[in-house]
């Protein structure tokens, strides 16, 4: 090492550092058009592959092999990888907020939780669709419409200006007057770009004001035990004077 770079090193100290944490926080918050357009294309590979896995889906497959074709289909698409374990969570499992894939095989009258993602040159995509396979219980089409009705609703009012509190509120609300506050036990969002859960996130008590380029999950659920559960998740980026929803897949109840 060189004498001048020695002593260089020698000087830093506690009172010439500077924790610059924050400051590089905020900046991730808000995508340039170039991060976007990587998000979009993010977004199209898990779409793509829900689409092409699908039709395997049929009683006696296990949530493994969905997890693993949907996998593949993403790979085969330009997925550099999964940003998280795939979640596929079906019956009685889709209680479990993070059930991942297990050896549980699907049976008719089963709605199944999806939340899987995709990295698309560093970027992320965080997708979630509940399906059902076969006809299932008016209670359970009850539990999806309420989700779909929180998810399409905080949707609707995001905008610059609004807080990540409010928007939280606005579908826990929805929720909470359906009769299933109490089964609606994690935040509404979180920030999506270099990681799968980043700032900002929309959750109560977080009085963050959104700010255009922001981007982050609206993805609302119902967990009831020994029944089953239902999310439904989005990837929003926030406007000059909206939002932009990345996601087109639709929010129908898709019945296998």
């Amino acid at each position: 090492m060189r004498v001048k770079e020695q002593k260089a090193i020698e000087s830093l100290t506690y009172d010439n550092l500077c924790d610059i944490g924050e400051t590089i926080r905020d900046i991730r918050m808000e995508k340039d058009e170039h991060e976007i357009a990587l998000m979009r294309q993010a977004v199209q590979i898990v779409e793509e592959s829900l689409a092409a896995t699908l039709p395997i889906i049929q009683a006696g497959i296990s949530e493994m092999e969905v997890a693993a074709q949907l996998e593949y289909e993403m790979r085969r698409r330009g997925s550099e990888g999964t940003p998280f374990g795939t979640i596929v969570a079906s019956g009685y499992r889709g209680a479990l907020p993070h059930g991942r894939a297990s050896t549980k095989k699907i049976e008719t009258g089963e709605l199944i939780v999806i939340d899987f993602g995709a990295i698309y040159k560093g970027y992320v995509a965080d997708m979630t669709r509940t399906v059902a396979l076969g006809e299932v219980s008016p209670t359970l089409k009850t539990i999806y419409s309420v989700v779909k009705q929180a998810n399409e609703t905080a949707i609707e009012a995001i905008k610059p200006g609004m807080t990540a509190h409010a928007i939280d509120d606005l579908a826990r609300g929805i929720i909470r007057d359906a009769g299933y506050g109490d089964y609606f036990t994690h935040r509404l969002g979180h920030g999506i770009g270099l990681s799968a859960h980043e700032e900002p996130y929309m959750m109560q008590r977080n009085q963050l004001v959104l700010k255009p380029g922001m981007a982050f999950t609206v993805e609302p659920g119902i967990y009831v035990q020994d029944v089953g559960g239902v999310r439904i998740e989005d990837n929003l980026i926030v406007t000059e004077d909206g939002y932009e929803n990345l996601m087109t897949y639709s929010k129908e109840l898709i019945i296998l």
